[in-house]
């Protein structure tokens, strides 16, 4: 199993250099927190989407994943990857996270961080220091640049990777290749 987790976080450290046209990347024993190789591994850079892992534990360690959330008209306008939430629906806490980590919807992001509320991005920040992601600045729930940016480090977000791995509903989430909710939303991962 320790492989496994090892070999989850390989691929986001990858997709976090090339976008940035720069060379950081960790690979890191999950649960020692043993790096097996890195380079530049403390080189601050946009994180984009991976941001949207530290938005996940936050909802599944602060809410109750039963809630109901109303998908305001806002939320529906999230620029970027969107899981194409529909104003007015109800959907559950969980059911946005598979939307979240499934199909890396902005919308479901702003749903599920009350549209970036103050309240969450500090529960983010405090989250990153608490776990010794010292590098590491959230400013969004999405990852969208902004102009302050969410900036970590490979080795920040290795240490993020880690700690979520340790949680079986972040597991089970991130693991699920398909998700359906009744008859409005079916989330599949995409293999393109």
């Amino acid at each position: 199993m320790k492989f496994i987790k090892c070999l989850f976080i390989i691929p986001l450290f990858f997709l976090c250099s090339f976008r940035q046209l720069g060379s950081s990347y960790i690979i890191m024993e999950a649960s020692s927190r043993r790096i097996l190789k890195s380079e530049n591994e403390n080189k601050e850079l946009l994180i984009a989407s991976t941001t949207k892992i530290m938005t996940a534990i936050v909802c599944i360690e602060n809410f109750d994943l039963n809630e109901k959330i109303v998908i305001l008209d806002d939320y529906t306008r999230a620029i970027g990857s969107r899981a194409y939430l529909k104003a007015s629906d109800i959907l559950t806490r969980e059911d946005l996270l598979y939307a979240l980590m499934l199909r890396s919807g902005n919308d479901a992001a702003l749903a599920l961080s009350n549209n970036d509320s103050f309240d969450f991005i500090y529960l983010m920040n405090d989250l990153a220091k608490k776990i010794g992601m010292n590098d590491s600045y959230f400013v969004n729930s999405s990852g969208l640049d902004e102009e302050n940016y969410n900036i970590s480090t490979a080795y920040d977000m290795a240490l993020l990777m880690s700690y979520a791995s340790q949680n079986e509903i972040f597991l089970k989430i991130a693991g699920t290749k398909n998700y359906s909710i009744d008859d409005r939303y079916s989330f599949i991962i995409s293999t393109s």
